[in-house]
């Protein structure tokens, strides 16, 4: 039951105090009472003072409890510490409130307005209200100060609203609060300057903090500021929560914060025309990382719109359905970010950047889990839309359904222990370098080289380029060989016989010795195609060993080349024995100086013959008794000729003998 107003306002004000009943001065709202001149309206400031430290041993333990009041004056509770706490409800004060190194059981100033409240290294052991409706505007200064301030319970500012046009709307760094602070319901705070709109930094949350459907304001300056904030319970920035700021350090700014229980950002608006709308180098968060739900952040600059350099996440982060964006670089940039399980990039998530670092840059990040991007909308006009170059991913890499990319893949030196999965992506612009996974390494592989070219694969149309050198993996179901060889061959920047000599392990592994040998094939190829072999003569040499040898993948087609050389030797043996020379004399005649004129070898002396001189180690004993007659200039051609044959026999068995044995021929 409230106390009627009378005249003697304090003394009617102490004997609500020992009744323990409300002190209703009136039933006016704070813009009527602001302006409003009725004696009965008004209650000097003094009288709340005196009455707080009277001391009086009759004051009800419910403590002084004033509404619709006018304060008059100017209220100083600097060091008090009263045994009774204080509530100012719906009042209006002419003057600041200051209750500066004060200790109170408890504070409310619910739904009250004033120009200024000062309580720097307030303590109060209960909870502290400046909620619903609770209103601070001030021109000069911070508008509210908690900093030092030590709230033992709660504090709740919930649907406040705190505006300064020169400093900070909720200035409380160091602040202390035991339990939850909340800024919920519409609570609303503007400010100006590098110093943000609310700041926390390293301030100590023992419970929530909460900004569920908050709104921060700067035009200056950050809207958050909460470096080294401790919070032991969960972050929520939700619902939706929206913060406007400006400049290089962020519209909220949480570097080297440590959340206890997590930190959620679902369908927040986040914006920032100079800088980062969302900065979190060196975060530490004990759970997990919701940015989901539609969440909107728009950020400028080349710190990139959400910037999590070196956080920590012991949970998963989800921004899927997110939509972050950065007009000049990257819409995410988290370089050495580590996450103790799985990164959502899905649902539609959408990152629209610029740059040479990425749309998303991941450069260096280890995930616990898995990295699963399906629907995702990545998109960079000026360079890598994903930028993950040494990226650990302890399981699988998804992006195997409808995944569409304006911009390159960068993988390069990646590890992912588990698969990585292409075959969804949708690389929409085929221009230059579109895909770099150099010198990764996963255990399983897929990706369709379609994605890559959809042309014939017997020629090039497509400016797509492809880095694949030092690729290694395990497995890679489904594999085209035939795709592969062409996109390794057009479509990659340099010869490389790495990717040849892993797909051809791969396939050997298969149990498909001759699509091996076909790859091997194809990588020598390439050698003399876009590789350093020398002049025109050593690539001759490499070509005619590609066509009798295949390179020394083609045994067959050596020995073949092999009998058909003897066989040639055999001809020009029986021709020679048929051919009379210059001197009248046959170019293959009998040895013996006592055989009868007109004699001639016979057949099988004439086959023996070219066998012996084109072979180059082994012989018949047949020139002991038929020889070619090299005094004739005939008999010198025959002879050169089987010379020719005997050199073409050293490099064929050579050729036989190295492919028989593998020297050439090795798949690793």
């Amino acid at each position: 039951m409230a106390i009627p107003v009378v005249f003697n306002a304090p003394g009617t004000l102490l004997k609500a105090a020992r009744s323990g009943t409300e002190f209703r001065v009136s039933t006016l709202g704070t813009e009527s009472l602001r302006v409003s001149q009725k004696p009965e309206h008004q209650l000097p400031a003094d009288a709340i003072r005196d009455a707080l430290l009277s001391g009086d041993q009759g004051l009800d333990p419910r403590g002084i409890r004033v509404a619709g009041a006018r304060i008059t004056g100017r209220l100083d509770l600097r060091h008090v510490h009263p045994d009774i706490g204080l509530a100012l409800v719906g009042c209006a004060f002419d003057h600041e409130l200051t209750i500066e190194e004060a200790h109170l059981p408890w504070l409310a100033l619910t739904g009250s307005s004033m120009p200024r409240l000062a309580a720097n290294g307030l303590e109060v052991d209960g909870k502290v209200d400046l909620d619903a409706g609770f209103t601070v505007a001030t021109a000069d200064g911070h508008a509210v100060e908690l900093i030092a301030a030590h709230i033992h319970g709660k504090l709740n500012l919930s649907g406040a609203r705190l505006i300064s046009k020169s400093g900070s709307g909720l200035a409380a760094d160091r602040l202390r609060v035991d339990g939850s602070l909340c800024l919920k319901e519409q609570f609303y705070a503007s400010g100006a300057g590098q110093k943000g709109t609310l700041s926390l930094a390293e301030a100590r949350i023992g419970g929530q903090l909460i900004l569920t459907q908050a709104e921060l304001v700067n035009d200056s300056g950050p809207a958050f500021i909460g470096e080294q904030l401790t919070v032991d319970g969960a972050v929520f920035m939700s619902e939706p929560f929206k913060a406007v700021g400006h400049g290089s350090d962020g519209t909220i700014r949480l570097r080297s914060a440590t959340l206890g229980n997590g930190l959620v950002l679902d369908g927040a608006r986040l914006t920032n025309d100079s800088g980062p709308a969302f900065s979190s180098d060196g975060i530490r968060i004990a759970a997990d990382l919701s940015m989901k739900n539609g969440l909107q952040v728009s950020g400028y600059g080349e710190r990139g719109a959400v910037r999590m350099t070196g956080a920590r996440i012991a949970g998963e982060l989800d921004a899927s359905s997110a939509q972050i964006s950065n007009s000049t670089e990257p819409a995410i940039s988290a370089r050495d970010l580590q996450v103790g399980e799985s990164i959502y990039l899905c649902e539609g998530f959408t990152a629209r950047g610029e740059g040479p670092y990425g749309a998303v840059r991941l450069t260096g990040a280890d995930i616990g889990t898995q990295l699963v991007g399906n629907a995702a909308r990545i998109t960079n006009a000026s360079g890598p839309a994903l930028a993950a170059d040494r990226l650990h991913v302890h399981n699988d890499i998804d992006f195997s359904t409808d995944v569409r990319l304006t911009g390159s893949v960068v993988l390069a030196g990646a590890v992912i222990e588990g698969e990585l999965d292409l075959t969804g992506i949708e690389l929409l612009d085929k221009n230059g370098r579109i895909l770099d996974l150099t010198a990764t390494k996963t255990r399983e592989f897929a990706l369709s080289p379609a994605k890559i070219c959809s042309d014939d694969r017997d020629h090039a149309t497509s400016a797509a380029e492809v880095n694949v050198a030092g690729l290694t993996y395990a497995f890679f179901p489904g594999v085209d060989s035939d795709r592969w060889r062409h996109l390794l061959r057009h479509h990659t920047p340099e010869y490389s016989p790495q990717p040849y000599q892993q797909l051809a392990l791969l396939l050997k592994s298969y149990g498909h010795d001759n699509e091996a040998r076909t790859v091997l094939r194809a990588q020598q190829d390439d050698l003399r195609a876009r590789g350093d072999l020398g002049g025109w003569f050593t690539r001759g040499i490499h070509w005619l060993w590609g066509k009798f040898a295949g390179y020394g993948y083609r045994i067959r087609r050596v020995a073949a080349a092999l009998g058909c050389a003897l066989i040639l030797a055999s001809l020009l043996g029986i021709i020679a024995g048929s051919v009379t020379g210059d001197n009248g004399r046959r170019v293959a005649a009998p040895v013996s100086a006592t055989a009868p004129a007109g004699t001639t070898c016979s057949l099988i002396e004439r086959v023996g013959l070219g066998l012996d001189r084109g072979l180059p180690l082994a012989t018949t004993g047949i020139r002991s008794r038929c020889d070619l007659d090299t005094y004739s200039s005939t008999g010198q051609l025959f002879t050169a000729g089987l010379w020719l044959i005997q050199l073409a026999v050293w490099a064929l068995a050579t050729l036989a003998i190295a492919g028989y044995t593998g020297l050439i021929r090795r798949l690793s």
